[in-house]
């Protein structure tokens, strides 16, 4: 048999199948060589070792026998000989025969070997000249027979009339198959020997051309033939065109538009701003103070001053009076009345009291003992009112302070929880990984720890042990070697088992059949030499043309003015002149003045230019150009779009269009005819005023520019304003006022709260199993309401784990479950589930940073430790390896894409796509993290095969095995 080479699927030239390259490895992980009957190499290697062994260091090897007599004649092959047309061996040794089916036969000497043909293979042996010749004859026919004959003609031959020729094939037993070309109209056919040529019978190639009226009195361009026939192209005229025709051989076109009166030029100050093309555009752009709003449906622009009054407060009131600014100028004085100072430190203005301490300050007035929407309030009767805070059930109420005022010691009020030790320090909440919680809902409520899929969870001497029970105990092993995809490539499409114990059924298609033994499937061509009545070489302007394969085609292409129809029951090609009026009507030459234009070939085309403000409109129907004034004002450069920034355009709708200009708010427009001027000015005035007024909580802005800022006092804390003439007055009616109350209240916790006002309430509230009381003497009671008080509770205060515990911090403490590495939770209900990634198929992934066409970067995807590769899917074009650690990484940065890696080298696979494409790597690849210590990053390389610069997502379809 001859030495083949196997065909791989190149995946990095669009999967196409080739010859495996020399020099180039095939690479086998994972699949074995099944029924190599031999192998032949230079070099052996066994697990990354060179093999050197001898045989008799072998283990295992059968004896071979030093001599003829060692052996058993178990079927008495010795002696045996004789037959017709045999081959006697002669003399000492032996020969060792093999056949197609690879097992050795040794004939030894005296013996013999007979070659002996079977079904249409004969066999015979001659002597010529002192050789002897062994001839293997093939003496089959039909479909599976060979077709000895080889040699072809092609030839060309008459027709069956003067009309047509012939393309003659003839095979060497003289049988001929032809192909009948038939001359169409105004077109020959000639042979000379084996060349045809192919002419047009058309001799009319004379043309003139002039200008002439015709029958509707239209001007046009007339083309006649020395056989008389005309073919006209009008001239019509468009709008404020006209079309004159002065003689034979002249077509005068005039703009008979009237240009009206337009301004070509715009001059701001003593700046010209000049059209430099009939629709050329002047922008307005605002400058500063200034809006310009366009108004494209009435041909306006209107100009407005944006420095407008600002919105301040022209007016300023009080609890009684109010003032008004009389000028932009105007002053108004803020003056502090009794016990009030007023003061301005840049932009702010501060209100201050003077008064003595024991006035009106912040102070809780009253106390409200419950909730904002349900309370009891406790209201000072007096100065000297006096608010007891006593204890309850469970709760002890102390105080400290001297009561001197300012200065003195810190007055607090201590409540203490009397009776702490009650066992309720548990776990209120539980939550899973995804911050999903469950609550207990009494105080004797019990948590179900479940295991999931391959989990199992136990109590064992008060410990919770949570293990897993799945089959998969090593993680290492997958459960089968087998492909659950089978697919055809390039284009075939695929299948995939439905389930483990599925069956792939191959199908034999025509000429093909399948035998299948143990584990090996033979696919056999049953007709591979069908004979094919075909032509194989063409000649066709000198050129041979030849099949390329079996079943190649032979195409017959339609030139210019030419059509072919191919009849396949009389296996005619029919080549005709789809243009046999060869006038061609075309015009010899165009004269404009002194210059003329001629055509230089019979097909060349004349191009009308669309010069400024000219259309032409051709109707090949009416055989009519039509030529349009588009632009009738070209002798004018003048606006006729008016642009302002971050508007609408303003044009023109005719050739008498007005532009007008609009004053807006504070503006006057001054026109000047003479000059040819605009003039805009700002009418509007400017205020130094304060638009927005702050105070230490809150602001107001004035929403106009006569907006009214009003100053009010609080009669409740005796402050009134005032104002007379352009004074503003603030003063505190009732200064000596004394209330010895506390104005900020203070917790074990949190942020001591100071009363706001001089009213302000403090209310105390009962949180969870608290609850308050106000009696008739103004005894705040603070009560524990909960359960327990002093009983147990059979719940578990503290949580011991393989290392480490933690206690429950609070009666409402949680305890959050959360899955480590591998390991997931979930509450559903009172149920908490754990249970484990391991085995389970899932996706990691990764994006590069911005990267060119064509360069590589390193990517990192945070993945696990071990795992099984299932497909690699990128989001464009890339090419994308996979590697053991980052020190791999860095060796192989090196090789080129169309290199294999080295076995062993630490690249665990790798894919080229595409496009936004997946990859199935089948069988799957196994891979792990190499790194010491060792982490669950995947060290991978990405180069950028797309075509432009962007980012490239890499995502991974993998099966963990080591957490």
């Amino acid at each position: 048999m001859a030495n083949r080479i196997p065909l791989i699927v190149d995946t990095t030239d669009g999967n196409k199948i080739k010859e495996l390259p020399v020099n180039d490895n095939l690479d086998l992980t994972n699949s074995n060589l099944v029924g190599v009957n031999s192998v032949q190499t230079q070099t052996l290697s066994i697990a990354g070792t060179p093999f050197s062994l001898q045989y008799s260091e072998l283990q295992g090897t059968p004896t071979i026998p030093a001599d003829i007599s060692d052996l058993t004649d178990t079927q008495s092959l010795l002696g045996q000989g004789g037959g017709g047309g045999n081959v006697t061996i002669q003399g000492g040794g032996g020969l060792i025969v093999t056949a197609d089916d690879s097992v050795a036969r040794t004939i030894l000497p005296g013996n013999t070997l007979k070659i002996q043909g079977a079904g249409d293979v004969t066999t015979a042996l001659t002597e010529v000249n002192g050789t002897d010749i062994l001839t293997i004859t093939h003496t089959g026919s039909g479909g599976g027979g060979i077709d000895t004959n080889t040699t072809y003609t092609l030839t060309g031959a008459d027709g069956d009339d003067a009309n047509s020729k012939k393309l003659r094939l003839r095979d060497s037993s003289d049988a001929i198959q032809d192909i009948t070309l038939v001359a169409g109209s105004n077109v020959g056919i000639t042979r000379d020997s084996n060349s045809l040529t192919f002419t047009s019978t058309d001799t009319d190639t004379t043309y003139g051309i002039a200008s002439a009226q015709d029958g509707d009195g239209d001007q046009v361009l007339r083309l006649q033939s020395s056989s008389g026939a005309t073919d006209d192209v009008k001239i019509k005229a468009g709008t404020n065109v006209s079309v004159t025709r002065t003689d034979e051989n002249s077509i005068t076109i005039n703009n008979t538009q009237t240009l009206s009166n337009a301004f070509g030029t715009v001059r701001v100050g003593i700046t010209d701003v000049v059209a430099d093309s009939s629709n050329d555009t002047l922008t307005l752009v605002p400058g500063t103070g200034i809006v310009i709003t366009p108004n494209a449906g009435n041909d306006t622009i209107q100009i407005d001053s944006s420095i407008t009054e600002p919105n301040v407060f022209q007016t300023i009131g009080s609890d009684s009076g109010n003032k008004t600014a009389g000028t932009t100028t105007d002053t108004l004085n803020v003056v502090g009345g009794s016990s009030i100072s007023t003061s301005i430190v840049g932009s702010t203005l501060t209100i201050n009291y003077t008064g003595n301490v024991g006035g009106e300050a912040n102070n809780f007035e009253i106390v409200a003992i419950g909730t904002p929407g349900d309370n009891v309030e406790l209201i000072a009767d007096d100065p000297n009112d006096v608010l007891y805070i006593g204890s309850g059930s469970g709760i002890t109420v102390s105080a400290t302070g001297t009561g001197t005022g300012p200065g003195g010691a810190v007055d607090q009020v201590l409540i203490t929880n009397s009776a702490p030790n009650v066992d309720q320090n548990i776990f209120y909440k539980v939550a899973d990984d995804t911050d999903t919680e469950i609550t207990a809902s009494s105080i004797t409520d019990t948590l179900s720890i479940i295991g999931g899929a391959d989990i199992s969870t136990s109590v064992v001497a008060g410990k919770l042990q949570i293990a897993y029970t799945g089959a998969n105990n090593n993680f290492n092993v997958s459960d089968n070697f087998a492909y659950k995809t089978i697919a055809i490539t390039p284009s075939g499409g695929s299948t995939t088992a439905n389930s483990n114990v599925d069956t792939l059924n191959f199908q034999s298609g025509n000429g093909i059949s399948m035998t299948a033994t143990n584990d090996l499937i033979t696919i056999t061509n049953t007709a591979p030499n069908v004979d094919q009545n075909i032509f194989q070489n063409v000649l066709a302007g000198g050129v041979t043309i030849t099949a390329d394969t079996s079943t190649d085609t032979l195409a017959f292409v339609a030139g210019t003015g030419i059509t072919v129809t191919g009849d396949a029951t009389g296996d005619q090609v029919t080549i005709t002149n789809s243009a046999p009026n060869v006038d061609q009507n075309i015009f010899a030459s165009i004269v404009y003045g002194a210059t003329s234009i001629t055509p230089a070939t019979s097909s060349q085309a004349l191009t009308l230019v669309n010069g400024g403000g000219v259309d032409f409109t051709l109707n090949n129907t009416g055989k009519s150009l039509t030529i349009a004034n588009t632009s009738p004002n070209v002798d004018q450069n003048i606006f006729n779009t008016v642009r302002v920034s971050g508007q609408t355009d303003v044009t023109t709708a005719s050739v008498n269009g007005v532009l007008t200009f609009v004053a807006g708010t504070n503006t006057t427009l001054t026109t000047d005819n003479t000059g040819k001027s605009v003039t805009i000015n700002s009418s509007g005035s400017t205020q130094n005023l304060f638009s927005t007024i702050d105070a230490e909580t809150g602001s107001a802005t004035a929403s106009s520019a006569t907006d009214t800022f009003t100053i009010n006092g609080d009669p409740l804390s005796g402050i009134q304003t005032a104002i007379a003439g352009n004074v503003l007055t603030i003063t505190n009616t009732n200064p000596a006022s004394n209330q010895n109350l506390f104005e900020t209240i203070n917790a074990d916790s949190g942020t001591p709260y100071q009363a706001a006002s001089a009213v302000d309430e403090l209310t105390f509230q009962g949180g969870t199993d608290i609850s308050t009381t106000v009696g008739a003497n103004g005894l705040i009671t603070i009560s524990y309401t909960g359960g327990g008080g002093g009983g147990s509770q059979n719940l578990w205060s503290t949580i011991t784990g393989d290392s480490g515990f933690t206690t429950a911090n609070t009666t409402t403490d949680n305890l959050t479950i959360a899955g480590g590495t591998g390991i997931t939770s979930a509450v559903t209900g009172d149920t908490l589930t754990i249970s484990s990634d391991i085995g389970t198929r899932g996706t990691v992934a990764g994006t590069t940073s911005s990267i060119a066409n064509n360069a590589s970067t390193n990517l990192d995807i945070t993945g696990h430790k071990g795992y099984f590769l299932y497909k690699i899917q990128t989001s464009a074009a890339a090419w994308v390896r996979i590697y053991s650690s980052a020190s791999v990484r860095t060796s192989d940065s090196a090789r080129s894409e169309t290199s294999d890696p080295t076995p062993g080298s630490g690249v665990i696979a790798e894919a080229i796509t595409t496009g936004a494409q997946t990859v199935l790597i089948t069988p799957f690849a196994g891979g792990f993290n190499d790194e010491n210590p060792v982490t669950t990053t995947i060290p991978c390389a990405v180069t950028n095969k797309s075509g432009s610069t962007q980012t490239i997502t890499v995502t991974l379809t993998v099966v963990p095995v080591e957490v």
